[in-house]
């Protein structure tokens, strides 16, 4: 070989190499595709990215075709011809399915020419794996999706709540006029039993919004979820086979006991739901790398279908018939587990179950567990006559505290907001012994008017009402208002009978 062919063909061979380490560096995978014999040459790995050994992808159009997802590989193919048929330079984007069933995503660059004849449409493009920016978009999709749920569902259930509320306090009225009228009170019986059931609705929804009213404790998980066995077991049924693994060095989490074990009996009645012929579940707690404490939940059911595995977590999604669930239970497991400070995940692969993960933080300082307070004797539901303010902006809702507190023995007044209830205490004649207040009113909160009592009567107690549990209440610090408790809506008169002597057993004296 001649010096300069010699020197040609070394300049060719390092530009090819160049070529194929530039596009190795891009994690681009380049091609070239001759329309005409359908023979296609891959720059880059493109097995290795399906999954494939090597040499395992035909390099023909079939061969690539078999790999684009049934569902995109129409419109894939006419923007192909569409690009055949004008020679301007395309973009396409579309799912992959990679050798182990799983799904990619990849956006396609290209440009339809002429080749070595007129008659030859060679297509050159560049394939790129964006599989891990598409699910980051889309998780930051479904956290903002849910997140907008969340505020729709607790603000609908506080609204609910209000109304529930009304239904019960008057259909309490109206057992005493019905006293001895078995038909009437048969039928007022279904009325309150409704009002229950939807009551039960609302407390979901606030569970998925995050604002349930938690009460929190060190919690040794391991041992706690052994006590669990036994219920689940039964809830799962004797077709489920049922296995439990506890590790030993389980850190001591903060938790709703109450509230955890809905969780738990949520996913297992999911479970059961997935495998109506019989199948297996696995509970495992152990400790994940960071530290904090990891349930695992897997069963050999069914699966979730790829189409529906992001809205699972949404309240009122189900697959079930109407008759077998209102979609809330999932909903409301996650909404718990993220009041907890932790996260509930799932994966799964359809027709071969599903697996969900839920991390609790370790608590901080959990090995110094308070000791509990003696609880003190419940005080008597009988009244003295004693003053109480209630602030309530529901005029409808403020008429029924009204009666139902006359009816008790007290002494009533009204106002509907903060500053009219100011005006109220500081301009009664007879001084005010208890503030009964809705914690979310227009113009200003039962809080503040809380901090304002704390201020000008620190002797009084503020008993909360709300149907929208934002959070705990917070623990009071010396001097702060004598806060008298928290009273969910809906209550009964009893409930509420004994929510305002509690309250008022918290008065401070005088002095």
């Amino acid at each position: 070989m001649r010096p300069s062919t010699r020197s040609a063909a070394d300049a060719l061979a390092r530009s090819e190499r160049r070529f194929r380490l530039a596009v190795q560096a891009s994690g681009s995978l380049v091609y070239e595709w001759h329309l005409t014999t359908g023979a296609v040459e891959w720059f880059g790995d493109v097995d290795a990215s399906l999954g494939l050994p090597p040499g395992g992808l035909p390099r023909t159009l079939d061969g690539w075709a078999e790999v684009v997802h049934p569902h995109d590989r129409g419109f894939v193919m006419a923007t192909m011809t569409e690009a055949a048929r004008t020679r301007e330079p395309f973009t396409v984007s579309y799912r992959v399915v990679r050798a182990d069933g799983s799904v990619g995503y990849w956006r396609e660059h290209g440009l339809a020419m002429a080749g070595d004849t007129p008659s030859e449409t060679v297509f050159i493009g560049a394939c790129m794996d964006v599989t891990t920016q598409r699910l980051s978009d889309d998780a930051v999709r479904q956290t903002q999706r849910l997140e907008a749920i969340a505020a729709l569902a607790g603000g609908m259930a506080h609204d609910v709540n209000n109304l529930l509320s009304i239904v019960k306090g008057y259909g309490e009225l109206l057992r005493d006029e019905l006293d001895g009228r078995v038909v009437g009170l048969n039928l007022l019986d279904e009325v309150m039993q409704a009002v229950d059931r939807t009551g039960s609705l609302t407390r979901h929804l606030l569970a998925f919004s995050r604002r349930q009213l938690l009460r929190l404790q060190p919690v040794a998980l391991g041992p706690w979820v052994r006590t669990l066995e036994p219920a689940l077991r039964d809830l799962l049924g004797e077709h489920v086979t049922f296995r439990v693994e506890v590790a030993d060095d389980i850190p001591t989490v903060m938790l709703d006991c109450t509230a955890f074990e809905q969780v738990l009996r949520h996913l297992a009645t999911n479970a059961c739901e997935a495998m109506p012929t019989g199948g297996a579940v696995q509970l495992t707690v152990q400790r994940n790398a960071r530290g904090d404490a990891l349930i695992t939940f897997r069963d050999s059911g069914r699966g979730i279908a790829s189409d529906v595995a992001g809205r699972i977590f949404e309240p009122f999604f189900t697959t079930k018939s109407e008759a077998r669930g209102a979609g809330l239970g999932l909903s409301s497991a996650f909404g718990t587990v993220q009041q907890h400070g932790g996260t509930l995940t799932v994966e799964s692969v359809e027709g071969a179950g599903a697996t969900f993960f839920l991390m609790l933080p370790a608590a901080v300082d959990a090995a110094v567990t308070p000791t509990p307070e003696a609880a003190a004797p419940r005080a008597s539901t009988q009244a003295n006559g004693e003053l109480v303010l209630v602030v309530e902006d529901d005029t409808v809702f403020a008429m029924l505290m009204r009666r139902l507190l006359l009816d008790l023995g007290y002494t009533v007044m009204l106002a509907g907001s903060v500053q009219a209830a100011i005006q109220q205490v500081t301009s009664s004649p007879r001084p005010v012994q208890l503030v009964i207040t809705d914690m979310i009113m227009p113009g200003g909160s039962g809080r503040d008017l809380a901090n304002y009592m704390a201020l000008s009567h620190p002797t009084v107690p503020v008993l909360f009402m709300s149907g929208y549990s934002a959070r705990q209440l917070e623990r009071t610090a010396a001097g702060g208002p004598a806060i008298g408790g928290l009273l969910e809506k809906p209550f009964t008169q009893d409930r509420l009978a004994r929510a305002v002597q509690d309250a008022l057993a918290t008065a401070r004296p005088v002095g």
